[in-house]
């Protein structure tokens, strides 16, 4: 008689590999129901547990994994990865959990490690990042039987926080366009990232919907050299241009280093503003208008919902809070309206 696989017994309830293996090892990762279901299918197949086997897959590491999958000179002086990673940390601390940061050069050698992590029993859970357009990672994860949170968008597996990258972009180019600023560039982060992605395309149709056209967009790669180059390049093409958005703080210093060593006035002649929050921003002079979205805080959260999987089993999709634009000197052309008190 032909050995039951997970494969049968996923086709048998209409479930993914992945959710039967969480279901027969008593892992989270799928919810009661779907797990009774599951159990039924399985046992009405002929599947008996192996206690053996059981008692060895229902033990915990202790350990969350975090894989960071950029070159390094891309993160070596931003100001995203330390107090994201100082909160996740925070909020596994208190549950007696630690993290595993590892770092990667390719998503090869990413795919990789999360193998080895599920082949050894490394980590209880994943939290990924920088998600990527139809990212297979989530799913990967869940064939191997463990849980994660995606930080960034919802790939339809384990569970996620959705970031409204959209709304934000809307809310720089509604402010830039209120101080005056009508010929606006936007220089972005790394080409593959979802983000990236939903960014343009909202600054785009953000400056459609005040009129304006012909906007411009240009990657990067989040250095400081890069703002500088992109800057550069920017202002010898297209002279015009009155407004630069950078995608980081990184990408703002280089811009603006430029904007300062040819002697062009900021606000007056080109204003700037940095889509990362940072000490960096506040100390500049003329201190840099940016969105305000505390990466540490993000970070306690993927952490709390992590656990909150962990415990549960249960997939978890919520929205991290919107985040605001923090106006200073670098867009203020002209006097704010006063804040409601």
């Amino acid at each position: 008689m032909k050995r039951l696989t997970i494969r049968d017994i996923a086709d048998a309830a209409g479930v993914s590999p992945g959710a039967v293996s969480f279901a027969l090892n008593d892992k989270p990762g799928v919810s009661s129901a779907t797990r009774a279901r599951i159990l039924a299918t399985a046992t009405a197949m002929g599947w008996t547990p192996n206690p053996a086997a059981r008692a060895l897959s229902s033990s915990r590491s202790g350990n969350v994994g975090l894989v960071i999958t950029r070159p390094p000179h891309t993160i070596r002086d931003e100001n995203f990865y330390f107090p994201f990673t100082c909160g996740i940390a925070e909020t596994l601390s208190e549950a007696g959990l630690s993290l595993v940061l590892r770092m990667a050069q390719r998503s090869e050698d990413e795919k990789e490690i999360y193998r080895e992590w599920a082949r050894l029993g490394r980590v209880d859970g994943v939290i990924l990042v920088d998600i990527r357009s139809d990212d297979p990672r989530a799913h990967f994860l869940a064939s191997q039987g463990v849980p994660c949170v995606s930080v960034g968008s919802d790939p339809g597996v384990g569970s996620a926080i959705v970031l409204s990258d959209a709304e934000a972009m809307a809310t720089i180019v509604t402010h830039i366009f209120a101080q005056g600023f009508r010929q606006p560039a936007y220089v972005s982060g790394i080409r593959g990232f979802e983000h990236t992605q939903v960014r343009r395309s909202a600054f785009e149709a953000a400056c459609r919907d005040v009129g304006w056209s012909g906007t411009r967009s240009y990657v990067s790669d989040y250095t400081e050299d890069a703002g500088a180059a992109i800057t550069r390049s920017i202002l010898t093409k297209s002279p015009e241009v009155d407004m630069i958005i950078y995608d980081n703080d990184m990408l703002t210093y280089g811009g603006l280093a430029y904007l300062r060593a040819r002697g062009i006035a900021v606000p007056a002649e080109v204003g700037v503003f940095s889509w990362e929050d940072s000490p960096l921003c506040r100390v500049l002079q003329p201190a840099v208008s940016a969105l305000s979205r505390d990466p540490e805080r993000l970070g306690v959260e993927a952490g709390q919902m992590l656990r909150r999987t962990l415990d549960s089993g249960e997939r978890i999709v919520e929205s991290f809070a919107q985040p605001t634009v923090i106006a200073r000197a670098t867009t203020t052309r002209l006097p704010l309206a006063p804040v409601p008190g």
